[in-house]
């Protein structure tokens, strides 16, 4: 038996899961189009080359996953990311029971579309891309989920009379790469809050914008720099609203590099809008944590990014969404209230409260960098998630011995 790992873009974190199925002893074959650095240089770009960009994602990714699975033997596993979001369904169908298929849900479609604002959930186009995913749901061995909240919406939205394996496996981060162990920091005089990565339509890019700006007008005196290196469709905001000598806006990099220079920061800055949280889980998050940097994360408190933070003892959040559970969230109108936000005065308090603190007591800093090094390692490490991983292929297995 032979594992398939397919995503049309080879970033870090999927590289890292062929890695941890090996260190269970699988043969495994990664499949990818496109590197991290090709994607991240073609993505900046517009006009035919971002075309050409979208025609090898979505066409010729899809032909090569297809050529790979017509060539693979019978009951060998694919585990098919949601890069691109309809491949799963497309090798399922036409090669029938030929082979296993693990469906990796990394983000959720149609609800990641329609968080964009590109299309309403009533839409066509929505039930349209909503029907292969709840075919993708159904004919799938197994799916699985990066947090519990998003697995539970999904089934809820598109799978529920699923039978088949459903689980949640953190997608976490190569902590190897983080070698040279826990470093303090607290001899420092600055605080450098971060943020790498993307910051799209699912992140909540007003508030940090908001953020930014109300701290270096209300410290600009103090000892207090944010660092961003950034690409994505709401990366202008920071680049245009954020202007001052204590901010520094750069374009996002590879990850080699930002592995290195993580060691220069003391807080790791994410974001998600309460409509994001229900359909995606920022996964710098663990490679920041691995690093080393406390998590200060503006997302909403009942989404699995801030059970992810408070978990591990990581950091602070500051909760953005109108309401503090998902119970309360009316259920006849679950779709539009569940991405309702809390004022932005009321975040904006919560986050000048916690800078106070942080300004006065540095070595909560330290304390919450120590947690999410160490913590991250102990719940999330390779060694853990290949457990997950390995059951679930013995599941798959069982599935294709009864067959």
């Amino acid at each position: 038996m032979k594992i398939y790992t397919c995503s049309s873009v080879g970033i870090d974190y999927f590289l890292f899961l062929g890695k941890t199925l090996r260190s269970c002893g699988f043969d495994v074959e990664d499949v990818f189009l496109i590197s991290e650095g090709e994607y991240r240089r073609r993505a900046k770009s517009k006009g035919l080359a971002k075309l050409v960009l979208r025609i090898r994602m979505y066409v010729v990714y899809p032909c090569l996953l297809f050529r790979k699975a017509r060539k693979a033997k019978k009951n060998d596993i694919f585990i098919v990311t949601s890069n691109t979001f309809y491949a799963p369904l497309i090798i399922k169908l036409l090669l029938r029971n030929k082979i296993r298929l693990i469906n990796l849900v990394y983000d959720l479609f149609p609800d990641a579309i329609e968080v964009s604002g590109k299309i309403k959930s009533s839409s066509i186009l929505s039930k349209f891309i909503g029907a292969i995913t709840r075919k993708t749901l159904k004919c799938s061995d197994a799916n699985v989920f990066l947090g519990e909240l998003l697995k539970s919406l999904a089934i809820g939205r598109w799978g529920p009379d699923n039978k088949n394996i459903r689980k949640v496996i953190h997608i976490s981060s190569d902590y190897e790469f983080f070698e040279d162990g826990f470093k303090s920091n607290s001899n420092t005089k600055s605080i450098v809050i971060h943020y790498g990565g993307q910051l799209g339509l699912m992140h909540d890019a007003p508030a940090l914008v908001s953020f930014v700006q109300a701290t270096i007008n209300n410290y600009g005196s103090r000892n207090i720099e944010f660092s961003f290196n950034l690409s994505g469709s709401n990366a202008h905001l920071i680049e245009s609203q954020c202007q001052h000598p204590k901010v520094s806006v750069k374009q996002a990099i590879g990850s080699s590099v930002w592995r290195e220079q993580i060691k220069n920061y003391d807080i790791g800055l994410v974001s998600l809008s309460p409509s994001g949280a229900s359909v995606c889980l920022p996964s710098k998050t663990y490679a920041m944590m691995g690093g080393g940097l406390a998590i200060l994360a503006i997302c909403p408190i009942w989404s699995d990014l801030a059970e992810l933070v408070l978990g591990l003892d990581a950091g602070w959040v500051v909760n953005n969404s109108m309401y503090n559970s998902l119970s309360e969230i009316p259920k006849d109108n679950f779709i539009n209230e569940i991405g309702k936000y809390r004022s932005p005065a009321a975040i904006s308090r919560d986050l000048k409260v916690l800078i106070d603190l942080l300004l006065t007591n540095k070595s909560l800093i330290e304390t919450k960098r120590f947690n999410a090094y160490h913590r991250v390692r102990e719940e999330y490490g390779m060694q853990k998630i290949a457990v997950d991983w390995k059951n679930l292929i013995e599941g798959v297995t069982d599935l294709t011995v009864a067959n």
